[in-house]
């Protein structure tokens, strides 16, 4: 196989992640962020094995974002030229991105796993609160992300310029979002319309578009 289709494989993971995302959005059952730990246990210990699935397809979506991870940071890099200090900015992004969402992913599949069935419910509350935490902390790497391919892309156009403004609102809303953990009703404005510009935006916008410019540049070759 060439090099050319590793590439186009690796963009196309993009599309995949986000496939696999919204399967894990969809599939998981929505558990409020101020729920008491009762309720938490009640949900993960009747649908133990639901949680462990939809969290298993949330894991997934990791995997195939680092290949489309790899594969924008090549194309950056190569864009950029000089230090490529910016593209290496934006790959760092990603991969915190990945790294904090892991915890969040984790700290699920403990509660499935074991302990929403055992009841501790001081530990139930710890797990779920670092559960809904973690979303707070991983958006400031995504728009770090998000903000640094949008200044590649507007000054190199390595892709539409159109997608690299489109990045910046994003990055922005994701900064809004991760200002809602100051809220502490976690469901006001900041959380809202944050979450709203920064999920619908990244996941059904910027994610796919990129995967698509990605594929098509190393169609081309490069």
């Amino acid at each position: 196989m060439t090099d050319t289709r590793w590439e186009r494989l690796a963009a196309a993971g993009g599309f995949i992640s986000v496939v696999l995302s919204l399967a894990y959005i969809f599939l998981s059952p929505g558990v409020d962020a101020l729920a008491s730990a009762s309720e938490v246990a009640s949900v993960y210990a009747k649908n133990r094995e639901g949680a462990l699935f939809w969290n298993f397809i949330g894991t997934l979506s990791f995997f195939f974002f680092l290949f489309f991870l790899g594969a924008l940071y090549n194309v950056l890099r190569r864009a950029e030229g000089g230090t490529g200090w910016l593209s290496l900015v934006a790959f760092g992004g990603g991969l915190a991105q990945i790294a904090i969402h892991s915890v969040e992913t984790l700290a699920a599949y403990t509660l499935a796993w074991h302990v929403a069935q055992e009841g501790n419910l001081a530990v139930i509350q710890a797990l779920f609160d670092l559960q809904n935490l973690a979303v707070y902390y991983w958006a400031i790497p995504v728009g770090v992300m998000l903000t640094a391919t949008s200044i590649i892309t507007v000054r190199t156009l390595v892709f539409p310029r159109w997608l690299g403004w489109v990045g910046f609102v994003i990055a922005m809303g994701w900064l809004v979002a991760a200002a809602g953990v100051v809220d502490p009703h976690q469901g006001g404005p900041l959380t809202t319309i944050g979450e709203l510009i920064a999920l619908i935006g990244f996941e059904l916008v910027w994610m796919p578009a990129t995967s698509f410019f990605l594929m098509r540049r190393a169609g081309a070759g490069g």
